[in-house]
C-alpha cells in the first residue's frame, strides 16, 4: 500500500476564523501538501509530537504559548523544520529579532491565500505543474441558451439583458453562461462602449482562470475599440501588460504598462505590473523603484511589496542596498492597516 508522501504544513493562530479561512483557502493545493492546525503554541507542540511536520506557519502573538516561545522550543527540539512567522503588528526590531532566531520567512498580515501558497511551495521546494482546466466548465446546454435569450428579450436594454446576468454568473463560477451572455452582447450591440465592456469582462474571466493567452486576445480586441477617453482604457492596457508578463513577453508588457501610467498615474496596478515587466527583463533596480511606488500609492494592496521582498530575497546583492526601502514599505502597509482598523472601530 502506498504511504502518504505529501508534506505536512502546521498552521498556528489563536484567531480561529482566520485559521479556518486560511486552511480552507489552502485546501485547493491539497494534492501538493496537507494542512494541520493548532490554536496556540502549546497545541502546536502536541501536533509536532504526534505528526511528521515539514513546515510550521505561526502567528507571533498568542495566549498560552506565543510564537517566540514556539520558535525557541522548535530550535531546541526540531531545528530542521522551517518556520514562517506571521504578525499583524510587527516592528523592524521584532523582525530583526525573529530573523536572527533562524526563521524561514517573516510575514506581515494581511496576506492573501495565493501568496501564502507560493511561500509554502517555495519553502518545501514543491514543483507545481501548470493546471489544465476541464473544457466542461465552458459548456452550456441549448436549453440554457434559450432561457438566457428569452430573459434578455424581456430586459429594457442589451446591457441589462446580457451584461448584468454575466456578472452574476461569473461570481457563481458559471463560466459557460457568463461567456455566452457576453458573446451575445458583443454580437448584438451597436454601441462601441458596450463592446468594450463585453470584451474586457471576457478577458477578466480568462485571466482569473490563468488562461492568459485567451485573456490577452480579448483585451487586445477591446483596445482596438477603446478610445483613450473611455473609462476602461487604463484597465485594458494595464491588464494587457499583466497578461504579457504572465506569458513571459516582458518587453511588450512594458509598453502597455507605460501607456496605462500615462493615462492615470494615481493607480498602483500599472506601477506594480511595470515592475514585473522590468524585473522580467533583468532591470532589477528599476523594478524595485516601481514596486516601491505602487506600495506608496496603495498600501492596502500588498502585492507590490511581496514582489519586492521576493526580488530582494532572490538577489542577495541588492538586499543590502534596498533592505531599508523594503522596511519602509512594510511600515507604510502597517500604518495603512492600523488606520483602517481604527476607522472600523469608529461609531
Amino acid at each position: 500500500m502506498k504511504t502518504e508522501t505529501r508534506p505536512t504544513v502546521l498552521l498556528v493562530d489563536d484567531e480561529e476564523p482566520f485559521l479556518d479561512s486560511l486552511s480552507d483557502g489552502l485546501s485547493s493545493y491539497r494534492k501538493y501538501f496537507q494542512i494541520l492546525t493548532a490554536i496556540n503554541g502549546k497545541e502546536a507542540v502536541k501536533v509536532l509530537k504526534l505528526h511528521p511536520i515539514n513546515l510550521v506557519i505561526t502567528d507571533l502573538s498568542m495566549p498560552v504559548m506565543d510564537g517566540f516561545e514556539l520558535l525557541a522550543y522548535m530550535s531546541r527540539n526540531y531545528p530542521t523544520i522551517p518556520v514562517v512567522l506571521m504578525t499583524a503588528y510587527g516592528t523592524p526590531k521584532i523582525e530583526e529579532i525573529v530573523m536572527n532566531m533562524g526563521v524561514f520567512r517573516y510575514l506581515e498580515l494581511p496576506i492573501d491565500v495565493d501568496t501564502m501558497a507560493d511561500i509554502i511551495i517555495d519553502a518545501l521546494n514543491i514543483r507545481v505543474p501548470q493546471q489544465t482546466l476541464p473544457e466542461s466548465i465552458f459548456d452550456i446546454s441549448p436549453d440554457r441558451k434559450n432561457q438566457i435569450l428569452r430573459y434578455a428579450e424581456r430586459a429594457d436594454d442589451l446591457m441589462e439583458g446580457f451584461y448584468d446576468p454575466s456578472v452574476t454568473y461569473t461570481k457563481k463560477g458559471r463560466v459557460g453562461e457568463a461567456l455566452f451572455c457576453l458573446k451575445a452582447l458583443l454580437e448584438r450591440t451597436p454601441y462601441v462602449q458596450d463592446k468594450v465592456w463585453a470584451l474586457y469582462a471576457m478577458g477578466q474571466i480568462m485571466e482569473q482562470l490563468s488562461k492568459y493567452d485567451q485573456a490577452l486576445t480579448y483585451y487586445q480586441e477591446a483596445a482596438n475599440f477603446c478610445h483613450r477617453t473611455y473609462e476602461r482604457f487604463y484597465w485594458i492596457n494595464n491588464n494587457i501588460g499583466y497578461c504579457l508578463c504572465m506569458l513571459g513577453r516582458y518587453q511588450e508588457a512594458e509598453k502597455y504598462c507605460r501607456v496605462a501610467l500615462n493615462t492615470d498615474k494615481s493607480r498602483a496596478n500599472a506601477y506594480k505590473n511595470l515592475g514585473l515587466a522590468l524585473e522580467g527583463q533583468g532591470r532589477l533596480r528599476e523594478a524595485v523603484d516601481y514596486y516601491i511606488t505602487a506600495t506608496k500609492i496603495n498600501a492596502q494592496d500588498v502585492r507590490a511589496a511581496n514582489h519586492l521582498e521576493k526580488l530582494l530575497r532572490n538577489n542577495p546583492s541588492l538586499d543590502n542596498e534596498f533592505n531599508v526601502a523594503l522596511k519602509e514599505c512594510k511600515e507604510i502597509i502597517r500604518e495603512a492597516r492600523q488606520g483602517q482598523d481604527e476607522t472600523k472601530h469608529l461609531h
